[in-house]
């Protein structure tokens, strides 16, 4: 039995020691410890590259944005200059400054068959080829000579001629009136010396003439019967427009009002009103009156 107690405890004793060196070999003390490191995440580093990258994007777009623009300016046309639609005022050219001189290389020596019809201090007009004899009606071409610029237009188309002839030209070498007849009977032949030819169609006219912008301004030949004088003239004042051709007429005359046309100032006609009372007083120029009026003519 005792045998038996000491086998048992000195089993148990070695058991104790295998356990205690396995323990001992086990031992954490003696084993390397693994550290487990968490990375850190690095924000600023992260948000430099987001920007950094962004930053080029956008660079990028502006690039490409700014080659395209480049590309359409070149080919787009030349800008024309915008033209306004509001009426300018048109200033009246100085005395004797033509503002249309005709292109021509015709001389007086070219027209050996030509007739002097009249003249003034800038032109001279003469007839050619002239058909008629010595009738007191001629038939023929015209041609005008430009005194101060020695230039000769050749009107186009044939004109008769009656009587004396007396030239009007309306200061700025656009339009030269010739004004035939008797003093009873003006015909007006209006030539423009741009076109070589008649400006308007002739017209009957009494009095002076006024010119403005593209206008003429005249006394026309109205009559009545209760007039003594000749064939009773009694001028209502007309606007002729060269360029259109259209008349206007400023004020008509009656039974007792007549009219004449004495300055252009500015914008404003300055004309004549003579008038009676009574018909019969047209009878004794002492009963007749005269009044100076003003017509604005912007209203043309």
């Amino acid at each position: 039995m005792i045998y038996f107690h000491l086998e048992v405890k000195m089993e148990n004793q070695i058991n104790v020691g295998d356990q205690n060196t396995q323990q001992i070999g086990q031992n954490p003390i003696n084993q390397p410890t693994e550290v487990q490191v968490k990375p850190k995440f690095n924000y600023w580093a992260v948000s430099t590259i987001v920007f950094a990258v962004l930053f080029m994007v956008m660079v990028g777009v502006f690039a490409i944005n700014y080659v395209k623009v480049k590309n359409n300016r070149t080919y787009l046309p030349s800008p024309t200059p915008e033209v306004s639609q509001t009426p300018s005022v048109v200033k009246q050219q100085p005395t004797g400054v033509p503002t249309a001189i005709p292109t021509t290389n015709l001389k007086l020596e070219d027209f050996a068959n030509k007739e002097m019809l009249g003249e003034n201090d800038n032109y001279s007009v003469y007839l050619i080829n002239p058909k008629g004899g010595d009738t007191p009606e001629k038939t023929g071409e015209l041609i005008v000579y430009d005194k101060k610029n020695k230039i000769v237009v050749k009107i186009t188309g044939a004109f008769s001629i009656f009587g004396s002839t007396i030239v009007i030209n309306d200061k700025k070498g656009e339009y030269v009136l010739l004004s035939t007849g008797t003093s009873m009977s003006r015909g007006i032949i209006p030539l423009s010396l741009a076109k070589k030819a008649l400006a308007v169609k002739e017209f009957c006219a009494t009095s002076d003439f006024l010119f403005y912008k593209d206008y003429v301004i005249y006394g026309n030949c109205d009559t009545f019967q209760n007039r003594p004088w000749e064939a009773g003239q009694a001028a209502s004042l007309i606007a002729l427009n060269f360029k259109t051709g259209q008349e206007k007429t400023i004020t008509k005359s009656d039974l007792t009002h007549q009219y004449g046309p004495t300055k252009v100032v500015g914008d404003t006609l300055y004309y004549l009103d003579t008038f009676v009372t009574k018909e019969e007083d047209w009878q004794n120029p002492d009963n007749q009156k005269t009044v100076s009026k003003t017509y604005s003519l912007l209203s043309l």
